[in-house]
């Protein structure tokens, strides 16, 4: 599935260079740098902070991101869970969780949402890309079971909990943020979403 999940993280990067000028980017979780060097190849002058709980994926990025052809001094790099990492108020006008919300139950989801909200920008928008089950029956069973299959690997191999994916967009429907675009790849197991935080989010 590695080109299909790499097109997802992507995919909505074409329209984001029409939709603003990005100053700073937070990336939670971006693993090995895949999404890095393509928004840092698009957005020359984002200056960029990854958040990042595995001290080996974050070394994985820094020489992945320098075999690139990138400067240093245009990324941060934090080794830290989300939950405990410090953000600047007000900061940053994009933010990206790629396959990462799908560690979590919806609890935790929605912590993390109210962790991120204070440091973003009145104009942010927030990139999400993850699973999804869809509705359509064929589709579904295909989706749950690539899904169990994939859970498993990753209690094997990690320190996730959770064996269930979380309702991620509906999170993101409870506000404050207007969904921009959202496409669906690898027979709709895949989404990716662009969402905006509401101009009025501050006051709610």
């Amino acid at each position: 599935m590695g080109r299909a999940l790499q097109a997802a993280r992507t995919c909505q990067l074409s329209r984001l260079v029409q939709l603003k000028s990005i100053r700073h980017a937070l990336l939670i979780g971006e693993g090995d740098g895949s999404f890095l060097i393509a928004f840092a190849a698009q957005f020359l002058n984002a200056q960029i902070t990854v958040v990042e709980h595995s001290g080996a994926m974050i070394q994985r990025a820094k020489e992945r991101f320098a075999k690139a052809g990138f400067s240093s001094q245009r990324v941060s790099f934090i080794q830290s869970d989300l939950l405990q990492c410090e953000l600047p108020n007000t900061h940053f006008d994009f933010v990206t969780t790629l396959f990462f919300l799908d560690n979590f139950d919806d609890a935790t989801v929605r912590r993390c949402m109210d962790h991120i909200r204070p440091a973003l920008t009145e104009d942010a928008h927030w990139l999400v890309s993850d699973f999804y089950i869809p509705a359509s029956r064929c589709l579904r069973w295909r989706a749950i079971i690539w899904l169990k299959v994939l859970y498993q690997f990753f209690r094997l191999t990690t320190e996730i909990d959770t064996d269930t994916l979380p309702t991620i967009q509906a999170c993101f429907h409870e506000g404050p943020f207007e969904l921009i675009n959202c496409k669906n790849l690898c027979g709709q197991m895949l989404f990716s979403a662009l969402y905006q935080y509401t101009t009025d989010s501050k006051n709610s």
